[in-house]
């Protein structure tokens, strides 16, 4: 049996299912009656039974069994309320909650994922079907516990457009010049009127008939575009991409806000207008937070299964919406409901002292600044989200009622309830699993690619799940589940260092979950190490690998101080690692990545601190080599191109930085940039008093003979070696850079 749910999306009072067979595509419509919990507050059971059952979209009302709120030990009586059509669902919920008497919970969320959560199908499941148009006539044939499951050759093409402007940004004005469809070759549509080009487009997409449609910034701007076209033709109600011939138009869906979003210190920004295309899967490359994008299909199919996501909406969610999703699923399963707003587990009052205490991050060990060799890297694999499951780290255990618990937070005193695992560890407990076994995978299957991407994919969902536990809006979410997870973290960690002490070995750096160690020579000594931390934590470590040699950079502020993630060096497999330098910051210019690279690829041949001196001198000559052609002005400006993400509206800068200048002149051609999102520009004069002179927008290349300022990227690359060698105290740095910095001078003349 070979089908495959492709999709899902509403269709009047019923979901329509979309099947993926080897040779065709089928589309099959389901009946359903979506439900919600009623839990009376103000007024008794039979009095609330009565007003629901006087509703007239009310088909059904049942006393059940729930857990709610979720801190209950024991289920407690509920109504279930069953509506009588799909399209009512919202209005009904929505008018027994205005009559503030009782307190409705399974609601809202997208009504896709409710009839998941209820039913237990998702998406790219095998499944089989008979006549029918009830979920009897369905069979789950697949398990999201699967891990070597079959996944379908998907079709695919890509859309792009080309606009005839006279203006550096396009706008939806703008005719249009040609589109592109590549699938595999191009094929383009031009020469012809803009009403035939939409039309041939349409029957082109039919014809192909693909799965994927993928886009860049489709949501945002190709697909609305498209649409202004049409309408100016005529064609609006005709032009479609989907499969059931719908409307374009009516694939949109807007969310409220700016689609701007503030996560861990960065804004970012997902569009609040997305494209759901029927039938067929509208990927869009620059659309949302692209955790998931950037793994391929193999890991978006993997995040669609364990999160019941469907797989366009997989493509723009958060990290954080996936996680919720996971949680939506598995408290159906146990029958907890969902409340509309966080669940009220605010933080109990804390002394000074008690903050003090409770509200701390990991366990560091300062690195020791220097070139080390020999350095061992031991991890411990998905410290957080085993600590959450094997500690039983829940919203609802951590300070429970049960006081009789022998399980305590170390350091802090919590009790943790032994009578239950919590909701938050059973949702991970899956995602663990296949992680682990997709790691293994990734090392020795034929198809490593696939397994690889699958299994990052999953580590994006478990490196948020300990955040979560404290984000202000998390559904099931506490402070104190989120303080004992460290608090644990902490004790774990000083186990490990204890330990290492145990084998002689010195510690270089430790930071949360990892420790870098020095002191023998042998790989057996360090798997040994890490086999006495797995027996003695429950959390198993890991040998990452033994390096030739490291070097641990210090902050730019105190040159005797470590900086906990800015450090490089290469395995004994060759294999390079960097942390903080340039090659890894999205704001680098390629130019600068590219002459890292090289530097790096020479000074990995070295094999100690002697042969590492001795390298330099190449080092710098690759260096001189990038310099002379920057001076000699035959580098493209595109490689030069510093791409930084803006954190506010352009007016709202009241400096004249970089990026400030690059959002004003966007916002001067007419583009709205939101926080969040990213502009590019080049370096023209870094000095001029002029602040518009000083960088130039992207779109602007190849409308402007402005060149680049040659002497701020000189700078930028002679920084950058700098950087390297900031481990070495004034005088050897000097040393080494003295004669390279002669030589730039006279190349500058």
């Amino acid at each position: 049996m070979d089908t495959w749910l492709l999709d899902l999306n509403l269709q009047g009072d019923r979901i329509a299912l979309w099947m993926k067979h080897p040779t065709k595509i089928t589309r099959k419509l389901i009946k359903y009656q979506p439900t919600f919990y009623v839990v009376p507050k103000k007024i008794g059971f039979a009095e609330t039974e009565k007003i629901l059952d006087s509703h007239p979209n009310v088909a059904q009302v049942e006393l059940v069994q729930r857990f709610h709120p979720i801190q209950s030990h024991r289920a407690s009586p509920v109504l279930r309320v069953t509506c009588d059509r799909l399209s009512a669902f919202s209005k009904t919920w929505h008018a027994i909650d205005e009559l503030e008497v009782a307190e409705v919970c399974n609601v809202d969320f997208p009504l896709i994922q409710k009839w998941m959560y209820e039913t237990g199908f998702f998406p790219m499941a095998q499944i089989k079907y008979t006549a029918g148009d009830t979920i009897n006539a369905l069979e789950l044939h697949d398990s999201r516990e699967a891990i070597q499951y079959e996944i379908p050759d998907l079709r695919r093409v890509k859309l792009e457009v080309g606009i005839k402007t006279r203006y550096a940004v396009a706008c939806e004005k703008d005719p249009l010049k040609w589109i592109r469809i590549h699938n595999g070759e191009d094929i383009i549509l031009e020469n012809m009127s803009e009403h035939d080009m939409l039309l041939e487009l349409t029957k082109t997409i039919r014809a192909l008939d693909p799965d994927v449609i993928a886009t860049e910034n489709g949501d945002n701007f190709l697909f609305p575009y498209l649409i202004t076209r049409a309408s100016k033709y005529g064609l609006l109600n005709t032009f479609t991409l989907s499969r059931d011939g719908i409307p374009l138009q009516k694939c949109l869906r807007t969310f409220r806000g700016s689609g701007s979003y503030f996560s861990y210190g960065i804004t970012y920004y997902r569009p609040s207008r997305q494209f759901y295309l029927h039938g067929r899967l509208h990927i869009d490359a620059g659309s949302g937070s692209h955790a998931f994008t950037f793994q391929g299909i193999p890991g978006m199919v993997e995040v669609a299964r364990v999160t019941l996501s469907p797989l366009q909406k997989v493509s723009r969610i958060t990290i954080g919406q996936a996680m919720t999703s996971m949680q939506f699923y598995k408290a159906h399963q146990l029958g907890i409901l969902i409340p509309q707003s966080k669940t009220n587990t605010a933080e109990y009052f804390k002394s000074g002292l008690k903050l003090l205490k409770s509200d701390r991050g990991g366990f560091i060990y300062s690195p020791t600044v220097g070139f080390f060799e020999n350095v061992a890297e031991n991890d411990f694999s998905s410290m957080y989200p085993t600590i959450m499951l094997t500690r039983n780290i829940s919203p609802e255990t951590v300070l429970c009622t049960c006081q009789d618990s022998p399980y305590k937070v170390p350091g802090l005193g919590y009790n943790v309830c032994n009578k239950r695992l919590g909701l938050i560890p059973q949702a991970l407990e899956l995602v663990l699993t296949k992680r682990k076994a997709y790691k293994k995978l990734a090392k020795q299957d034929p198809d490593k690619e696939r397994y690889s991407s699958m299994e990052k994919a999953l580590k994006w969902i478990l490196v948020t799940c300990f955040g979560y536990t404290g984000y202000r809006n998390a559904r099931f979410g506490r402070i104190e589940a989120h303080e004992s997870v460290t608090a644990w973290a902490r004790k774990i960690l000083l186990e490990a260092a204890r330990i290492a002490e145990d084998f002689d070995l010195e510690i270089i750096h430790g930071i949360v979950d990892s420790l870098w160690l020095k002191g023998s020579m042998e790989e057996e000594t360090y798997e040994k190490f890490c086999k006495a931390v797995t027996a003695a934590t429950d959390i198993e470590m890991q040998l990452k690998g033994i390096f030739k040699w490291i070097v641990f950079l210090p902050t730019k502020a105190f040159p005797t101080v470590g900086a906990l993630t800015h450090y490089y060096g290469v395995f004994r497999d060759g294999k390079i690692k960097v942390r903080g330098l340039e090659l890894r910051r999205h704001d680098t210019p390629l130019l600068i990545k590219k002459a890292q690279d090289e530097i790096l690829g020479v000074l990995a041949k070295a094999k100690n601190w002697q042969q590492f001196q001795n390298v330099l001198p190449k080092a710098r000559k690759v260096l001189q080599q990038y310099i002379d052609r920057v001076m000699e002005w035959t580098i493209d400006p595109t490689e030069l191109l510093v791409t930084m993400r803006i954190s506010r509206y352009p007016e709202e800068y009241k400096n004249h930085s970089r990026q400030a200048i690059a959002a004003w002149q966007a916002k001067r051609l007419g583009m709205e940039l939101q926080p969040g999102q990213m502009v590019q520009y080049l370096i023209t004069n870094a000095q001029a008093k002029r602040p518009q002179e000083r960088v130039l927008i992207a779109q602007l290349l190849d409308r402007t003979a402005r060149p680049y300022d040659r002497h701020a990227y000189r700078e930028l690359l002679e920084r950058m070696l700098e950087n390297m060698l900031l481990f070495m105290n004034a005088e050897k740095r000097k040393h080494h850079l003295f004669s390279y910095k002669c030589l730039l001078n006279l190349s500058a003349t």
